[in-house]
């Protein structure tokens, strides 16, 4: 088809003249503008799909990158199995110091010994806490009972050392009822309001269901975030950070001698090394007994029990700010063959506070226990460390 466009002199209406084989047609300007009209709609409605198009394309990258963040960042107890790399979490929400705004999650290494003997038994008491749940860490004792109990310890040894804003980090959250019973406390009996928490713990399921229970706890908390990580080995979090060091769940070695990887059968070698040091006890003396055999693994398995609690000590300590508080609750009673849960006696705290054994720097004086006023064979303790000279 060809078009041929011709003006006259008179400026006359243009005409155009469409030649195609034997047929001719012409066109007024009126005709030729709606024409113009009709493929300027066209271009502009092909123009609006085109801009459409892309904004759905970025609307569904931005839809797959916030559903990227909240599988990270959102840890739901009936599903997080989907938390694929919780060790690379970014805690974003660091606490109010100048040296330091920003922490990250080690990478762990899977081989690491089990800690917590009564994970899966007590996984479940976190996600559905109420007045009147039985703790079966406290006997099977119900959530107020045990509250009201530890009530003095709390307000005697905690409480006094923090104030609004106050940041405090969690070493070893255990299923995070410890932890919710003191933020309890600390809401029903002051004003404190904005603390900060930080916090560990070696199994995924504790730190899932603490994440949850704090999201449920009364009072005001800033954002808190828990990190599945080794309490003896707290690297990534800076010194003298934090205004208070806490844990309530200061769990001891299961397998201090390295008996196997398999704990029940671990648990059975442990009750045959608790009998052989009953029956023998009394033929000490006695040059053909085993009671010397007995007797050394005891020492030894004692002697790890205290290098791993010491070693998790030392890094509350090297964590909290100078003359910070160190909280240490429902520590074992050891020096038993017999006690599975393993722990060390009491004198432990203020040996190695004295002699430094495992480089704590607390202030020896500031060091307190006391028994637990329902678990007898549990106790707490207090100590400061010491302050800048």
């Amino acid at each position: 088809m060809n078009k041929i466009r011709r003006r006259d002199v008179e400026q006359k209406p243009l005409i155009v003249v469409e030649e195609n084989g034997d047929d001719c047609s012409t066109h007024s300007h009126s005709d030729i503008d709606s024409i113009h009209a009709d493929e300027e709609s066209k271009a502009h409605h092909g123009h609006r799909i085109c801009w459409f198009l892309r904004l759905m394309g970025v609307l569904s990258i931005l839809c797959a990158m916030t559903t990227y963040l909240a599988m990270e960042l959102w840890l739901r107890p009936e599903d997080y199995n989907y938390v694929t790399n919780i060790n690379t979490q970014k805690l974003d929400r660091a606490i109010d110091n100048n040296f330091w705004n920003d922490l990250q999650c080690p990478i762990l290494d899977s081989t690491h010994a089990a800690h917590d003997v009564f994970q899966e038994r007590d996984k479940f008491v976190g996600q559905k806490l109420q007045s009147s749940t039985p703790l079966p860490d406290w006997n099977n004792q119900t959530y107020d009972k045990v509250k009201s109990a530890l009530y003095p310890w709390k307000m005697s040894h905690v409480v006094p050392y923090l104030q609004n804003g106050s940041s405090v980090y969690v070493s070893g959250t255990g299923t995070g009822v410890a932890l919710y019973m003191t933020v309890d406390t600390v809401h029903q009996e002051t004003n404190i309001s904005g603390l900060t928490l930080f916090g560990n713990d070696w199994h995924l399921d504790n730190v899932v269901t603490t994440t949850k229970l704090l999201e449920t706890a009364p009072g005001y908390l800033s954002p808190s975030t828990i990190c599945q990580a080794d309490s003896t080995n707290l690297s990534h979090v800076p010194s003298d950070a934090f205004d208070m060091v806490y844990t309530g769940s200061l769990q001891p070695l299961l397998d201090p001698l390295d008996l196997g990887t398999d704990q029940r059968d671990a648990n059975s070698k442990y009750s045959q090394l608790c009998e052989a040091v009953r029956n023998n006890h009394d033929d000490e003396s006695d040059s053909s007994s085993t009671f010397w055999m007995a007797h050394e693994l005891h020492q030894i398995m004692q002697q790890r029990q205290a290098d791993w609690l010491g070693r998790w000590v030392n890094e509350m300590v090297r964590i909290a700010k100078p003359g910070a508080p160190i909280v240490v609750e429902n520590v074992q009673i050891g020096e038993s063959v017999c006690n599975i849960g393993g722990g060390v006696v009491q004198s432990f705290w203020k040996t190695h506070a004295s002699e430094n054994t495992y480089n704590w720097n607390v202030d020896l004086a500031s060091v307190i226990w006391e028994i637990d006023p329902i678990v007898t064979f549990r106790y707490n303790v207090v100590m400061r460390k010491r302050s800048e000279s």
